[in-house]
């Protein structure tokens, strides 16, 4: 055969074999080159930055127990929220509170309290977090509650690319996982250190103001007692006045008031059968009162008060008043 013949017949066959093969569905048309590398599209349910990866969360720490304390105190803590509020409220509903975190910086900048409280079941909530505690109080008792980032709410999902018809590609970088921020530690218990004057579980006391201890007046200037005190008055709470006098040795007052403001306006004058010494002390209490007093005006509001109410704050120091005959009206100088 000649060579020219050979060549002929070598071309017609490569020409047969590439139909074949075109016959099973393999193009080799050219494919157009892609500057870089694909990005792989992702399905719906694909991870995104935006999905949330953390959520806050509520632990109740170990309670510290307070001997011989009759109400109880909630300890919050809300890590990094200076400021926001935070509600109390009994599970029944018929009681609640606000506060805010930070107001108790000796126990850390984010930390704050509910007291006194009484035993019971409470709902913790700070605002717009999401998240709540319900707590079982007991008598006796600083309950602790930490509110928290938590750890993620689940693993990230894999990215899984849709199908592509590109030609193979480099494999992607392999996504490193966003790094969450490190939860803080939970606080340690700081025990309670009250000054030794204050009953452990109860708010400090009030403090006296007017008439200074020791104070001169008139037999014919009205008692008005003048007091400070940094809480607010709860609905059934109430300043409660105690009045004694030498005639008796101071053994038992010869009045007891409860009042809603600050100062205790007694409008008889001082009876001229009691000795010239008077003391007298303020405390906070929570009860119901017995009645009004006879001379109780809508001006100057006084009530009887009621055994069964309990303190919830310590007494006030007890501060001397003598009432001298020689004394003109509003002189304390003598």
């Amino acid at each position: 055969m000649r060579p020219r013949n050979f060549a002929h017949v070598f071309l017609t066959g490569l020409i047969v074999a590439g139909l074949l093969v075109s016959a099973e569905g393999i193009s080799y048309a050219a494919t157009p080159r892609l500057s870089g590398t694909p990005t792989p599209t992702f399905s719906p349910a694909s991870f995104s930055e935006d999905t949330p990866v953390s959520a806050w969360i509520a632990r109740e720490l170990d309670p510290i127990v307070v001997e011989g304390g009759w109400s109880s105190i909630i300890r919050v803590w809300v890590r990094g929220q200076i400021g926001l509020p935070v509600t109390i409220r009994t599970a029944d509903g018929a009681w609640s509170a606000v506060n805010f975190v930070g107001a108790k910086p000796e126990y850390g900048p984010d930390a704050l309290e509910f007291a006194p409280v009484w035993p019971g079941r409470y709902v913790i909530e700070p605002e717009g977090l999401g998240v709540s505690l319900t707590l079982e109080l007991a008598a006796g008792r600083i309950g602790q509650v930490l509110f928290e980032p938590g750890a993620p709410s689940g693993q990230r999902p894999t990215p899984t690319p849709e199908p592509t018809r590109l030609p193979p590609a480099p494999p992607s970088p392999t996504r490193e996982p966003t790094r969450l921020p490190p939860v803080p530690p939970s606080p340690t218990p700081v025990p309670a250190t009250l000054p030794p004057s204050v009953p452990v579980g109860l708010a400090v006391a009030p403090k006296l103001v007017d008439p200074p201890d020791g104070t001169a007046v008139s037999v014919k200037a009205r008692l008005d007692l003048a007091w400070s005190w940094p809480g607010s008055l709860g609905p059934d709470d109430y300043f409660q006045v105690e009045v004694w006098n030498s005639f008796n040795g101071f053994d038992t007052p010869i009045d007891v008031a409860w009042v809603k403001v600050l100062t205790y306006k007694y409008d008889s004058n001082p009876n001229p059968s009691y000795g010239p010494e008077y003391r007298w002390r303020i405390s906070v209490i929570r009860g119901t009162p017995a009645r009004e007093k006879d001379w109780s005006t809508s001006e100057n509001r006084v009530w009887e008060p009621n055994s069964r109410s309990v303190p919830i704050s310590a007494a006030s120091d007890t501060w001397k008043l003598i009432i001298d005959p020689g004394c003109p009206p509003g002189d304390r100088s003598c």
